[in-house]
């Protein structure tokens, strides 16, 4: 039975050669520093796996943020794409989806043609009391 006097790092596998202590494990700060960051970042994954998408329901990656609800842009916009509700055009009446980023209020109109429409009336009396000097 021979017996290893060498002491090898437990993160890289070199030879630590003669060590003051007998105990140490690592052959420098660095490589603890890189052994424990290795750890941490193992935890987390393992935290983080198998987390559901909110719109699709696929498992959300490992890489992306802790708190992160949907597997890509991609389903983050289909998903806030199915919550809109239609409304009514204020000038036209017709149906259209205002933009999902957008306040609620701020859409009332279906398209910027319909706004101008129904602004042209007071923009020409605000023209009117102007030139009349009013």
């Amino acid at each position: 039975m021979s017996i290893d006097w060498e002491n090898r790092c437990a993160h890289c596998g070199a030879i630590m050669g003669d060590v003051v202590h007998l105990r140490r494990e690592y052959c420098s700060q660095k490589c603890y520093n890189d052994y424990y960051h290795a750890m941490e970042r193992e935890a987390l994954e393992a935290e983080k796996a198998g987390r559901p998408c909110t719109a699709c329901g696929n498992p959300i990656p490992v890489t992306m943020r802790a708190d992160a609800r949907y597997c890509s842009m991609t389903c983050k916009r289909r998903h806030f794409k199915r919550q809109r509700t239609p409304r009514n055009c204020a000038c036209c009446g017709g149906e259209f989806f205002p933009f999902w980023m957008a306040a609620p209020r701020q859409h009332r109109y279906c398209s910027r043609a319909c706004a101008r429409a129904m602004f042209r009336p007071f923009l020409t009396v605000a023209r009117l009391d102007r030139m009349l000097g009013g």
